[in-house]
């Protein structure tokens, strides 16, 4: 008798193919477990092997980062000590700045510069640092020592982004 149920324990889906539901089968196809979490990651409690590294190895046996620099053809290097980031948080402007009839083209003078609404400045910048640390360009978000942030309005939404060591020349 075929069941009517996922036999893998804890789920509770219909079964598709020999007793599993299409999820816990394909889990099992690509893992050869059924339950999540017993699947062991191949670069598991490696750190990157670029001197000086200590981030998780996720490819070739380095971190994100330097993996997405040796991808680029650029040299491997670190972005450690004190850094400074200069970030621009440019929005499209909406409709209501803009005139009306054949003015629509054209900007109206009370439209401001700056964004001053919502998102908060602090939370983007937050959220840019969290981004910078996960995707291995930057060692820890703590190392930023100086923030330069800004948010404006333009035609192009779009986010221009510096990084540089406290001290280096321009």
């Amino acid at each position: 008798m075929t069941p009517t149920h996922c036999t893998a324990p804890g789920c509770t889906k219909p079964h598709r193919a020999r007793g599993l539901c299409v999820t816990c089968y394909n889990r099992q196809v690509r893992s050869g477990l059924m339950q999540t979490g017993e699947r062991r990651p191949p670069n598991a409690g490696k750190t990157c092997s670029f001197d000086g590294c200590d981030c998780p190895s996720k490819g070739l046996g380095l971190c994100r980062g330097h993996y997405n620099q040796q991808w680029r053809g650029m040299p491997l290097t670190p972005l450690v000590g004190p850094l400074e980031v200069h970030a621009y948080f440019v929005y499209a402007r909406p409709a209501s700045h803009y005139g009306t009839g054949r003015n629509a083209h054209q900007l109206k003078p009370s439209a401001p510069a700056m964004k001053h609404t919502a998102p908060d400045l602090d939370k983007l910048q937050r959220a840019l640092g969290d981004a910078l640390t996960q995707a291995g360009t930057i060692r820890d978000d703590a190392r930023i020592v100086v923030w330069h942030a800004v948010k404006r309005w333009a035609d192009i939404p779009h986010t221009y982004l510096t990084i540089r060591h406290v001290g280096a020349p321009e």
